[in-house]
């Protein structure tokens, strides 16, 4: 028994909508997962104290680039992630494993 054609081409239109569904999707979330890696900022000390800030994009790239270290962009030394008060807007270094502590150690106001 042979297929009519109206259902090989209702088939064949369904598919390709499929196709360029999630193509179309696919594309508008690397968009957006672009935009919210330049909005997302991380903060960074290094070893000579040097303070610079990155966007999460800066960061993927820049460690890639150092097999997965963070440099400081002033002088190359090793840096550590810190946390930025709410408040006083000063870096924190995390405690224990990665941690933010109860109160800034600067400004001394809960966090």
């Amino acid at each position: 028994m042979a297929i009519p054609n109206g259902v090989k081409v209702g088939v064949a239109v369904a598919a390709l909508a499929g196709a360029g569904f999630f193509v179309w999707r696919n594309a508008s979330e690397t968009d957006s997962n672009d935009f919210m890696l330049n909005r997302m900022t991380q903060f960074f000390t290094c070893a000579n104290n040097h303070e610079f800030h990155l966007t999460a994009k800066e960061v993927r790239r820049i460690s890639a680039a150092n097999d997965g270290q963070m440099r400081c962009p002033q002088c190359s030394a090793l840096a550590d992630e810190r946390f930025q008060c709410p408040n006083c807007q000063k870096l924190i270094e995390p405690v224990g494993h990665g941690n933010i502590p109860t109160a800034c150690p600067h400004c001394k106001q809960k966090l």
